[in-house]
């Protein structure tokens, strides 16, 4: 199930399927929250869902450290 919130000037989405831990994501419009949300949802259904989120994360913290 796919929730979508405003968070201030964002977006959260939030994904919750049984047996995934849930899964969060912010936007800058309740478009692109609602198509992510469709998106991972459909993923998690089929099972090729991959979890980018270390990935992402060890990215922004290599990019702030290069500034």
């Amino acid at each position: 199930m796919a929730y979508i919130s405003q968070r201030g000037a964002y977006w959260r989405a939030e994904v919750r399927k049984r047996g995934h831990k849930p899964i969060y994501r912010t936007f800058d419009t309740r478009q692109q929250a609602q198509q992510w949300a469709e998106r991972t949802e459909a993923e998690i259904t089929i099972g090729t869902y991959v979890d980018r989120t270390e990935t992402e994360r060890t990215r922004t913290v290599e990019s702030a450290s290069l500034k």
